[in-house]
């Protein structure tokens, strides 16, 4: 029996790193330690890791160098304790529910906010095809959604080794970027 599950499950993991990377370009852990998150409001800007890896030092008040503010807390037995933060053009979202607290989910929906990654800022409104210039094979990869209400088209980058990715999504009629998510699985 041994001899045979096995196999199988070096099938299954395989197949399913190939069909995610099918889909999506590959982020080196280098590219990704540099991504920068850039309120061009105000001319702030934080790294990715940073915002990622909150509270640091017992405190959220890091996240005031981006100027977002605090999130707001609530806990449950069955999902600890959950944080949000919900400003007009960005929602971030974390959770202590693996033990420290991770950021799950991170959404912009207004050109108020960036993502500066190699050196070039994307944000809501630019053309899609400035992520050419970032990864190539990404922008070659780009889909669109599978969804009957959806209209948009994403780019994927996934974060290597990990279950981190990010996803920029466009209007395909104008080319135009309509939301940049960033999500991990906290499970």
């Amino acid at each position: 029996m041994k001899r045979i599950l096995l196999p199988l499950l070096l099938l299954l993991t395989i197949t399913t790193a190939s069909s995610a990377q099918s889909i999506a370009g590959i982020l080196s852990r280098q590219d990704y330690n540099t991504i920068q998150i850039i309120n061009t409001q105000y001319s702030q800007s934080m790294s990715l890791t940073n915002v990622a890896n909150q509270p640091v030092n017992g405190s959220w008040s890091q996240l005031n160098t981006l100027g977002i503010g605090l999130p707001t807390c609530s806990t449950s037995e069955y999902t600890g304790t959950e944080c949000y933060i919900r400003k007009p053009g960005i929602e971030v979202y974390y959770s202590d529910q693996l033990g420290k607290f991770s950021m799950g989910q991170l959404t912009i929906t207004s050109s108020n906010y960036g993502f500066k990654i190699k050196g070039i800022l994307i944000k809501v409104g630019d053309d899609i095809s400035k992520l050419a210039l970032v990864h190539p094979d990404a922008y070659s990869k780009r889909e669109k959604l599978q969804s009957q209400t959806l209209t948009d088209h994403q780019v994927l980058l996934h974060l290597e080794g990990t279950d981190v990715s990010i996803s920029f999504r466009y209007d395909p009629q104008t080319n135009c970027v309509t939301r940049i998510g960033f999500f991990q699985s906290l499970v």
